[in-house]
């Protein structure tokens, strides 16, 4: 097909491979892939069984296999939020992901991605030696982030987690993605910081979603802000 059309007509293809029913049945299998925290080898990623067969090279070959996963990116962009790839960080150095090439195609995700969501616990930010938290490293591990090219509508959500909430690391913590919230917002991008309290309870995960819009405002300088966040948790709480 490559050799006999032109690529005009080989994306026009590729659309309706991409329709809302098949993003739909294959998400799964194309979100397991994207999101496994290891890489696959060449042989390795033509045996997954949860691949739809137009991303195995073993049916189209490698130059459509190419065009066909980012033909998957593009439409990706068109479907609700919460189907968007995510990056659950276990670690912090997880961001490497983004530059990996998860169906070996030797497309890095990072430069067809327009939406991301980054679940990240706060305590994986912490040093294991007296749980601080080292902020010009991990602004270092974060970097990545801002050579993504196309910041003008790109969006981003940072989704920050605690079992035990300690505020005393708030400002710590929103000071390692200041850079990247600055960065995306001047050149046109969104970036959303939100705070969820991760309770053991699975009724309760969600406990603060209104704390949004608030992490802005966090300022080290000014304690005030920890009366207002308390006094959320507390009307929620009630609620």
């Amino acid at each position: 097909m490559c050799s006999r059309l032109p690529r005009e007509v080989r994306d026009m293809i590729y659309a309706q491979i991409w329709d809302g029913n098949y993003l739909y049945d294959t998400y799964s299998g194309m979100k397991t892939h994207f999101q496994t925290p290891c890489y696959w080898s060449e042989v390795f990623s033509n045996d997954r069984p949860y691949l739809p067969h137009v991303v195995k090279r073993e049916f189209v070959g490698l130059k459509a296999t190419r065009e066909i996963v980012e033909a998957w990116y593009t439409a990706m962009e068109g479907v609700p939020t919460h189907y968007h790839p995510r990056m659950v960080m276990r670690k912090a150095n997880d961001i490497d992901f983004l530059f990996a090439d998860p169906f070996g195609t030797h497309i890095e995700p990072v430069k067809f991605l327009r939406k991301l969501k980054i679940i990240l616990n706060i305590n994986q930010l912490a040093l294991e030696d007296g749980g601080s938290i080292d902020v010009e490293s991990r602004m270092k591990q974060f970097a990545p982030l801002l050579t993504i090219r196309k910041k003008k509508g790109f969006r981003m959500t940072v989704v920050l987690s605690q079992q035990k909430v300690i505020l005393n690391l708030w400002p710590v913590v929103f000071s390692v993605f200041k850079p990247t919230l600055e960065a995306f917002e001047k050149e046109g991008g969104h970036v959303r910081i939100c705070f969820n309290h991760h309770s053991p309870h699975a009724s309760d995960y969600y406990l603060s979603p209104e704390c949004t819009s608030m992490l802005k405002d966090i300022d080290p300088n000014d304690q005030k802000w920890k009366a207002t966040f308390i006094k959320r948790f507390d009307d929620e709480l009630e609620w």
